[in-house]
């Protein structure tokens, strides 16, 4: 079970917070033991870092060798797929849950947790656009996941890359509902107008 959540944990691009690394280490095959026992003994072998005290501020990651290693030992073993797909599942599902704060009094709180959490959405969010080839509900998904970072990417200053994820989406999601590409195309239109591109911003 150390390997199996050693190996799992490689896809997160930005360490990882403890009910994160619950969530994606056994999406597929549950854990015997207690996830937080197997990540401190896997910190004690020096195979993961931490940094935290609490529960809520715990946060684990592994160093850029180890990490190489790791993503070998997830191909070998057949678990790519499904770790990846685990990983998105639950960023998804974060930053739903986060968006509903970026707009009120705990504002600035919730932008820099996106911002700590950022390198692990972009991860799922290109996970998604290359299932969408062949998956509509993860084109779905992609566009989603595009919307609800819509207010991030505009406070933050994200203009070009958002608007360079919500073109890919909006692309493969055909099968997408009407009000969702509706708000994912206003939103690309907002942020073309940001960046000076009116032309774009109307069409």
């Amino acid at each position: 079970e150390e390997q199996q959540v050693f190996r799992r944990l490689t896809v997160c691009s930005n360490g990882c917070t403890l009910e994160a690394a619950r969530q994606i280490c056994s999406a597929t095959d549950a854990l015997t033991g207690s996830i937080a026992e197997i990540l401190e003994m896997l910190v004690d072998k020096s195979l993961l870092r931490q940094r935290g005290q609490t529960e809520s501020e715990m946060r684990f990651w592994l160093l850029q060798t180890l990490r190489e290693y790791g993503k070998e030992q997830l191909v070998a073993m057949g678990e790519v797929e499904a770790t990846r797909s685990a990983h998105a599942a639950y960023y998804l599902s974060w930053v739903q849950n986060a968006a509903s704060f970026l707009k009120g009094a705990d504002q600035v709180e919730w932008l820099d947790r996106v911002e700590l959490e950022y390198g692990n959405l972009r991860t799922a969010l290109e996970w998604m656009l290359e299932q969408a080839v062949i998956d509509k509900k993860a084109g779905e998904q992609a566009l989603q996941f595009c919307v609800t970072l819509g207010n991030f990417w505009e406070i933050r200053g994200y203009f070009r890359e958002g608007a360079a994820f919500l073109e890919r989406a909006l692309t493969t999601a055909e099968g997408a509902s009407i009000p969702l590409k509706a708000e994912a195309l206003h939103i690309a239109g907002f942020l073309a107008l940001i960046m000076d591109d009116v032309q774009r911003a109307q069409a």
